[in-house]
Formats: C-alpha cells, sequence, structure tokens
C-alpha cells in the first residue's frame, strides 16, 4: 500500500470533529507563518508603518529634529512690527512703476506740506531733489544721478514742476526762483520773503509774513507781481479750483475759491466739534461727487497727538495714530507719517491697520513721496536721503 493510501485510509478513520479542528491548527500556522515573513522583509525605519525615515546628510544618517507643529487657532497679531533684517519679496517693478496721482503738474499737497524737498517730473519720468547746495536729477530707469543746478547759498525748497522749468524757493534768502531746464538758466522771480511755494492748474501760490499775519497770494506771471492777497491763511492746500486753510480761528478749516480768494465758507470748526486743541498739519485729499472734502490733519486733542481724518460728508473724525507723529503725507492711496523715526502708512479708505514700513535715521524734518520712491531729510543735516522702494537700500544725495 502506497503512502497517500495509508494517510488516506487514516484519515477515513477520524472523525469530523478531529478533521476541523486538524484543519483550524494548520490554517492558523500558515497565518503565523506569513506574518513573521513580511516583519522580516528590509523596512528598519517602519516607513511602510507610516513613519519618516531620519533624514540622510553626506551619505550618513542622522536623528531627525524635533519639531512644533504650529497651532492653527492662533490668528498673527496685527501689532506685530517686521524684522528690518529680513527683507521681504518686493516686485522689482516698483523702481519705475508711476502711480497716477504724481502725474500732475506742480507738486502733490502732501509734499508740499513737507517743504518741496523732491518733485517728480512726469513728462520726462525722473526725479528732481533738492538736496545741499544743489539740485539733483535722478532717473529711475538707470539710476543716473546728475547735478542739474548748484546753488550759489541755501537748498531748493517747495519744489514746482512745470513746462520744463522748476519753481523753488531758496532756504537762504527765502526768494522765489525758476530754472528753465532746457537752457540751464536760474532766473529770480520774485525778491521777497516766501516759505511756501505751490503751482496748480490756474496759479502759482505763495504765502508771506506780513503785518496782518500769515499771507497768501497768487503771483502774476505777465504782471511779475503778487495780487489778491489774503491774510490769516494757513495750513492751505488745493483741489480742483477750491484752496482749503484755517483762517484767522486757526481750528475752523475754510473753503474760497482758488483763483479769486472769494467765496469764503465754514467747512467745520474742529475745536467745537471734536476738541482739537492745536492744528500742526491739514491738506485736502479730494471731495465727492456733491463738492465735499476729505481731509488728513496731525492735530491735539487734550494730551494727545494724533493722525485723523476727517471726512465733510458725514461729519465723521476717524483715529489712525497717537504719539510722536509728524510728516503727513498721501500717494493716493496711502497716508504716510513717522512715529519715532519709523515710518507707517495706512490705507486712506480703510485706516482701521497701520503698516509699519522702515526704520529712518535720526529726528526726521520732511519727508517726501514720488510713486514708490522715499526722500527724507533729517534735523541738522541739508542732505536729502534717498529710498529705493525694492531694496530699502538708503543714499545721500550729496
Amino acid at each position: 500500500m502506497t503512502f497517500f493510501a495509508k494517510i488516506f485510509v487514516y484519515l477515513k478513520a477520524l472523525s469530523l470533529e478531529t478533521i476541523k479542528a486538524i484543519t483550524f491548527l494548520a490554517f492558523m500556522f500558515t497565518l503565523l507563518i506569513g506574518l513573521f515573513i513580511t516583519s522580516y522583509h528590509h523596512d528598519p525605519f517602519g516607513t511602510q508603518q507610516g513613519r519618516t525615515p531620519p533624514p540622510v546628510v553626506n551619505g550618513d544618517i542622522t536623528k531627525p529634529n524635533d519639531t512644533t507643529e504650529p497651532n492653527d487657532t492662533t490668528e498673527p497679531d496685527d501689532t506685530t512690527e517686521p524684522d528690518d533684517t529680513t527683507e521681504p519679496d518686493r516686485d522689482p517693478l516698483l523702481v519705475t512703476e508711476v502711480i497716477s496721482y504724481f502725474n500732475s503738474l506742480g507738486n502733490t499737497n502732501g509734499n508740499i506740506n513737507n517743504a518741496g524737498i523732491a518733485v517728480y517730473n512726469n513728462q520726462s519720468d525722473v526725479h528732481y531733489i533738492g538736496s545741499g547746495g544743489n539740485i539733483y536729477r535722478f532717473d529711475p530707469h538707470t539710476s543716473q544721478l546728475t547735478v542739474l543746478n548748484p546753488l550759489t547759498s541755501g537748498r531748493a525748497i517747495y519744489l514746482n514742476y512745470r513746462d520744463d522749468s522748476l519753481f523753488y524757493i531758496n532756504s537762504d534768502d527765502g526768494f522765489f526762483y525758476r530754472y528753465d531746464i532746457s537752457e540751464s538758466a536760474t532766473t529770480l522771480v520774485y525778491e521777497e520773503v516766501h516759505y511756501f511755494l505751490q503751482l496748480t492748474n490756474h496759479q502759482i501760490h505763495l504765502k508771506f509774513d506780513s503785518n496782518w499775519g500769515v499771507a497768501w497770494a497768487r503771483y502774476s506771471e505777465r504782471n511779475e507781481s503778487p495780487f489778491g492777497t489774503i491774510y490769516n491763511a494757513n495750513h492751505i492746500s488745493f483741489y480742483g479750483n477750491r484752496a482749503y486753510m484755517t483762517g484767522s480761528n486757526p481750528l475752523q478749516i475754510e473753503i474760497r475759491d482758488e483763483g479769486s480768494g472769494a467765496g469764503r465758507s465754514t467747512i467745520v470748526n474742529l475745536d467745537t466739534e471734536f476738541d482739537v486743541t492745536e492744528l500742526q498739519a491739514l491738506f485736502v485729499i479730494r471731495y465727492n461727487q456733491n463738492y465735499q472734502a476729505s481731509f488728513v490733519l496731525i492735530a491735539r486733542i487734550g494730551q494727545t497727538t494724533g493722525v485723523y481724518i476727517y471726512h465733510e460728508e458725514d461729519n465723521e473724525f476717524i483715529e489712525v495714530a497717537t504719539g510722536n507723529v509728524k510728516n503727513l503725507n498721501y500717494d493716493g492711496t496711502y497716508v504716510y507719517f513717522t512715529k519715532d523715526a519709523t515710518l507707517y502708512r495706512t490705507l486712506f479708505n480703510d485706516p482701521n491697520k497701520v503698516e509699519r514700513i522702515m526704520t529712518l535715521d535720526g529726528n526726521v524734518e520732511e519727508l517726501v513721496l514720488i510713486n514708490h520712491w522715499v526722500y527724507y531729510r533729517v534735523s541738522g543735516s541739508p542732505f536729502v536721503i534717498q529710498v529705493n522702494p525694492v531694496t530699502h537700500q538708503k543714499r545721500v544725495i550729496e
């Protein structure tokens, strides 16, 4: 009898329960053998079980660093200031990009509020800077800086551009000058002391001291003399064909016709409406279709000095920031100011969040904007500092 025949006879003699037990044990034995073979497969770091193997550096295995996962439920702190040593990614096109707000003759209200130490030529797409004893020409496309017009003394301030000419006041004698760029010729326009100059579409505006307070006059190029003098004219700025200022009441914003100075009317009394005790800076931003104006200002309320936005339309007075604030400016979208030698900005239409831009050097006296470029001068120095909008690199113009 063969071996398999003997096995068959033996199994036939077993009971059904015994056969089931033997079958179950054989199945379990086969399963254990399979698990043992699988676990012995070469996977020393358990990657098949979802674990990450240690990193390999230069062919050597190193221990993984302990990492802490961020808590997604934690909101970022809006007041956290960026580290100046870490440069964020900035669009290189900011160097040459033109902001339409600067495409006008003269200079902007915000720049004039900062003594107009630089001005934009929208026809040639270049900047003019009054720094030290020179007027410089800067081309943002080539980064070329050239001396345009050396002054015999003082600095060129309240720079305005029109028709290939620069108009300015000399900080030393206070006289009103015109520089013809194409002819490289300087002309003394008016030999009286002035401390304000702004060109608009219709007029040349000057301010000077008089026996009756600060005087505002328009200058006639045809007659070569001022005319239509208005006295007690402070914090003057222009939009459209309207002039906005404070008058004999230094806390009352008034409106007049830009061309004639007539038609005076009151917009708001800041003292009675909002408890303002001192007005340090003010200029108009724009007006709506109903000619209701909006302003930015630096004012003191009690013991607190702050940057504020005022809308005539709804008589809304919005606080932007408080503290040691000054150098108020505007680029058509953002309101800029300094606080403790740091530059900040906020959206004019949504001033709920103030953005820190950069730290400046020293006590900033004037701060001017040309497109995305920043120019400023610190106390005690005749030289203007230029800030690159992409790298934030500072360069002294000299």
